[in-house]
């Protein structure tokens, strides 16, 4: 059972070497330690493999309000782990039997045993209580005077939603008169939650298609002199050309300048890199606090900032494989699984547990459509790879 590999855990060889126990584990993610109980698990935590552990347990311990148990299920999933821990006792390992009884109750108590009871006789478990489905039109609109929308795909057209701000199929349309040049900004934010994807068209007549788990920020109405907007997350942008005030999107310490083009930009917090990816036109890249160089993209290229090393790649690149998302597909070229479950589990909104970490190294390509059958999508992950996937409610674990 995938339960075992769970309880297995908790008789690692790092665990018997009693620098910590499974309970200080658990009070750390509590916040409830003590200054002494603190500084052994700090020390603990340096090792590699200490913390790779320990992220595993704070991921389940997460998903703890995404999961309902029955009664039955909660005595079922105790027989079996008393059934493990008789097997186990014995007087020379009485402590290693009292971390694994507070163990168990930490894993009743989370609802996290639920996710390994089942039998991986079907590399895809299908649970009918949640269904995993592609991302659909939908946002959170903030104004700068505090007032909240929730946006989605409106049949009505042109609907005005507030001053001078319509929606209109899933497209949100700033409307302002031409001269009107502000004293001061105001600020409007659209955030899209995972599983989502938007479009807003600003005042400038500029075209922006943002991606999921995402965000803009922007002004209402721009200033006479320049176009500025930030983002987080994943953004497509069709500028409109104004000689006079350049555009600029500013996404972590990458600057991306333009006057009019189109290009993508990509900025998750957490990932491997920010990128720039030129489909048309010219655009000057920079990276504060990095270099003072400035960078010169043409058609067809691509810059990335590696924020681990702060090194940065410009390449040349089949934009395809960067802005297909927004055309209802993913490209992917020599992607490693991780960093490809990581763009699938943000549109199709699961979470991702991989319980042999040399998987994330492997590397894959291949074309999706976006709408797929999530089932679909990672059956044809396992055919073309030794991948093995076991999937319960929101949680997909990588074998």
């Amino acid at each position: 059972m995938l339960l075992n590999w769970l309880i297995n855990i908790f008789f690692r060889e790092n665990m018997e070497e009693e620098l910590v126990s499974i309970e200080m584990l658990y009070k750390k993610l509590e916040n409830t330690l003590s200054d002494t109980e603190r500084e052994r698990v700090e020390k603990w935590l340096k090792s590699k493999g200490h913390r790779e552990y320990f992220d595993q347990i704070k991921q389940f311990y997460r998903l703890c309000d995404k999961e309902k148990i029955s009664e039955s299920e909660l005595k079922e999933a105790w027989r079996i782990l008393r059934k493990r821990i008789e097997k186990k006792s014995s007087d020379s390992h009485k402590w290693i039997i009292r971390g694994v009884v507070v163990a168990a109750s930490l894993m009743i108590g989370w609802g996290i045993w639920f996710l390994f009871l089942r039998e991986p006789g079907l590399n895809v478990v299908k649970n009918d209580m949640v269904r995993i489905l592609p991302g659909r039109v939908q946002a959170t609109l903030e104004l700068a005077d505090g007032q909240t929308y929730h946006l989605k795909d409106d049949e009505v057209p042109n609907k005005e939603i507030a001053q001078h701000i319509v929606l209109d199929s899933g497209c949100l349309a700033y409307i302002l008169p031409a001269h009107e040049n502000p004293e001061q900004l105001i600020y409007n934010k659209l955030i899209i939650p995972r599983g989502g994807e938007f479009q807003i068209k600003l005042e400038d007549g500029t075209k922006i298609w943002l991606n999921a788990d995402s965000q803009l920020k922007y002004p209402q109405v721009f200033s006479a002199t320049v176009r500025e907007v930030w983002l987080e997350g994943e953004a497509y942008f069709e500028v409109a050309k104004d000689r006079q005030r350049p555009f600029i999107v500013h996404s972590g310490v990458q600057k991306t300048t333009v006057l009019g083009t189109s290009f993508g930009v990509t900025n998750y917090p957490g990932e491997h890199g920010i990128s720039t990816t030129l489909v048309n036109g010219k655009v000057h890249v920079e990276y504060s606090g990095i270099t003072d160089q400035v960078y010169v993209l043409q058609p067809g290229e691509r810059i990335q900032c590696l924020t681990g090393s702060k090194s940065i790649h410009q390449e040349k690149v089949d934009v395809y494989e960067y802005v297909a998302w927004k055309e209802g597909r993913y490209v992917f070229s020599r992607r490693r699984l991780e960093d490809m479950l990581n763009t699938l589990a943000r549109w199709y909104d699961f979470e991702i547990f991989f319980l042999n970490q040399a998987a994330k190294e492997i590397v894959f390509s291949g074309e999706l459509k976006r709408f797929e059958n999530f089932n679909r999508v990672l059956e044809m992950i396992e055919k073309s790879s030794e991948i093995q996937f076991v999937v319960n409610g929101r949680a997909v674990m990588v074998k």
